[in-house]
């Protein structure tokens, strides 16, 4: 007789030397998954490097939302108490390749955002600047009624000023701006976290 059983992330030997939100990078993670020393040969992002902050962080989080759900199911004999290592292994393996295909689909939307707001929250301490600029000409040449044309143009002014002023304000607090800009990152890694729900089984048995 058999029995099903769901495998849980944390039940994977290779992820259970990782704790829940523990900074994580994500190359050495899936590389752990798949038991490789590196990704070089797999078809992953080009830009997925060991130091590249929002992958690092994408996985962290995945790995704190997500730490409790199952990622596979097994058949197990009634003699049997646990999945043995080589069937929780082949299922990490298998969820290794199920990050590695949302990654390549999601990469670009996500990281060319999140570097937005990262690239906006490094020039918060810019600030908004205008300026205004007058010209005052005076011509106080005599006129002379006889003159077949007036005497105007610039090559009769006799006094020229120019007033030149430039205001710099913040169109709101920097704080205020910290503040959104911060909620917005937040958002957009909070939406990418979202699309790795769907590689993971909810709990119906």
């Amino acid at each position: 007789m058999l029995r099903t059983r769901y495998i849980y992330l944390k039940d994977l030997p290779r992820v259970s030397t990782y704790a829940r939100y523990d900074k994580t990078v994500c190359t050495t993670f899936l590389a752990t998954l798949l038991d490789l020393a590196n990704l070089t040969n797999k078809q992953v992002p080009s830009d997925l490097t060991d130091s590249n902050a929002y992958y690092n962080e994408l996985i962290s989080s995945v790995l704190g939302r997500f730490y409790q759900k199952p990622v596979g199911l097994t058949l197990l004999r009634c003699t049997e108490e646990n999945p043995t290592n080589d069937t929780l292994n082949s299922v990490g393996e298998e969820f290794a390749y199920r990050v590695i295909a949302v990654l390549n689909r999601t990469h670009e939307r996500y990281i060319t955002l999140l570097t937005e707001y990262a690239n906006a929250k490094n020039h918060l301490m810019e600030q908004v600047k205008s300026g205004t600029v007058s010209k005052r000409k005076h011509n106080d040449t005599p006129q002379n009624s006889n003159a077949l044309e007036p005497y105007e143009g610039d090559n009769y002014i006799s006094d020229f000023t120019k007033f030149e002023t430039d205001n710099a304000s913040d169109m709101a607090t920097k704080m205020t701006r910290l503040a959104e800009i911060s909620d917005r990152y937040e958002d957009v890694m909070d939406d990418w976290v979202n699309e790795f729900k769907r590689i993971f089984m909810e709990e119906n048995l």
